[in-house]
């Protein structure tokens, strides 16, 4: 893989996260207003630099797949589709305060991203860095594990 190719999408990331985390600050929303945050809750700079990080390998992880000679049309689209689930989680989640519909989104979202891994490991072996790939959904995977237990205390703590 390009060396340049990886700065690129590294850099991508990374303006991403500092754009979402610079208007997450700005906005009061049902989260940050009314919300009563779980206790086992890190700080919210974690957030920020987890999100960081996970945004990075994730864009990294497509690049291998997207720069492959064979058709990856399917893990593309998977790729796509996570990225849409995860938006969409932020908006209900934050902006629309649904905690039962963001709950349901961040499970499919896990699930996802799990298939994924399973995927990638098990039928795109012709790649030769599906291990690295792997690694990086799986610490996405984990990540997601900790959000959806968050999830979950912030829905019992509210209800």
């Amino acid at each position: 893989m390009n060396l340049t190719a990886v700065i690129f999408v590294a850099i991508i990331a990374v303006l991403a996260s500092v754009i979402t985390a610079y208007t997450m600050r700005n906005v009061n929303s049902f989260y940050n207003s009314k919300m009563i945050k779980s206790s086992r809750q890190p700080p919210s700079f974690v957030f920020m630099f987890a999100w960081t990080f996970l945004y990075i390998s994730y864009a990294i992880s497509f690049q291998y797949l997207y720069n492959e000679d064979k058709d990856n049309t399917y893990m593309i689209y998977l790729f796509s589709l996570n990225m849409i689930l995860n938006l969409l989680w932020v908006i209900v989640f934050f902006w629309g305060g649904n905690l039962i519909l963001s709950q349901i989104i961040i499970v499919l979202l896990l699930l996802l991203t799990l298939y994924q891994a399973y995927y990638v490991y098990t039928e795109l072996d012709y790649i030769e860095y599906n291990y690295f790939v792997t690694i990086m959904l799986l610490t996405y995977a984990g990540w997601l594990c900790i959000a959806t237990t968050l999830n979950f205390q912030t829905h019992y703590i509210v209800s």
